[in-house]
């Protein structure tokens, strides 16, 4: 039903009025309950023409900005029900190329969430949205890896591990099949992430929970690499040193993870490119 993208913000409006003004408490729990019941739970949701994008982008944000700045929890939940929504809306509706905006969106979130102590964005609620919406995850991978990278916090440089893990298992899964071609992807981003990997390598994290949270990347890593078939460029691209510490590292699991065959050799390969250059 057309008429219930013209509901939904007037809906959302008076839930979160409600919150904010005294007396009208009782009016937020049923607000909440038609929209669980009649959009965030239900199979069905808007097709066709009367769906435009530039509107439901503009709710989006708000969904975003609100889940990521309310200091009461049921208002950033029902904020985090109503992104799942519409980004279903979207995704349902429009290609990913018509969608490139969306990930812009993310962006300034995880900005805040790596740069501001006190932000209130919790990082399972961008985990989910890439599970969900793998193609999201993708077009910020490079930005991901970038903070990874930079972070000074070694707290923060987790969190953005945990991400990167995220979006790595979609291309081991195959998820990622169907957006192989978009920008963003992992295979225009394989520098940084052999930059990333050396980094990792030459300075390890401090705690033991935060080093089996790295060994677990590089095998997602590897996993990612060899399923997408970049195991070559991926040899070739590793300096020597940090092919010799990853091989190190990952000992008798290296060579398997990244697939080669019998006949082929990734430190030959890493080491041919390094003599023609």
């Amino acid at each position: 039903n057309p008429l219930v993208l013209v509901a939904y913000p007037y809906l959302v409006k008076a839930f979160v009025n409600a919150y904010a003004t005294e007396g009208s408490e009782q009016l937020g729990p049923r607000i909440a309950g038609i929209l669980q019941k009649k959009l965030f739970k239900s199979k069905d949701y808007p097709k066709g023409d009367s769906v435009q994008s530039s509107l439901l982008e503009t709710q989006l944000e708000k969904s975003l900005r609100l889940s990521s700045r309310s200091r009461q929890k049921v208002v950033a939940t029902l904020a985090q029900n109503s992104t799942f929504w519409i980004l279903k809306v979207l995704h349902g509706n429009f290609s990913q190329n018509e969608l490139s905006r969306v990930p812009h969106m993310l962006q300034p979130l995880l900005e805040d969430y790596f740069n501001n102590k006190k932000s209130r964005l919790k990082s399972g609620f961008i985990k989910e949205i890439f599970r969900r919406y793998p193609w999201t995850g993708h077009r910020l991978f490079g930005f991901l890896l970038e903070k990874c990278t930079s972070t000074k916090s070694e707290y923060r440089s987790t969190e953005a591990l945990a991400l990167i893990e995220v979006v790595l298992k979609t291309w081991v899964s195959g998820k990622a099949h169907a957006d192989e071609d978009a920008p963003g992807g992992l295979q225009e981003n394989l520098l940084p992430l052999c930059n990333l990997m050396q980094q990792l390598l030459s300075k390890p994290m401090s705690k033991g929970s935060r080093r089996s949270d790295v060994r677990r990347f590089f095998v997602l890593a590897l996993q990612a690499i060899a399923r997408s078939k970049l195991s070559e460029a991926f040899c070739k691209a590793l300096r020597p040193d940090a092919y010799a510490a990853c091989e190190s590292y990952l000992g008798d699991k290296f060579r398997p993870l990244l697939k080669f065959d019998d006949g082929v050799s990734g430190k030959n390969i890493n080491r041919e490119e390094k003599k023609s250059c």
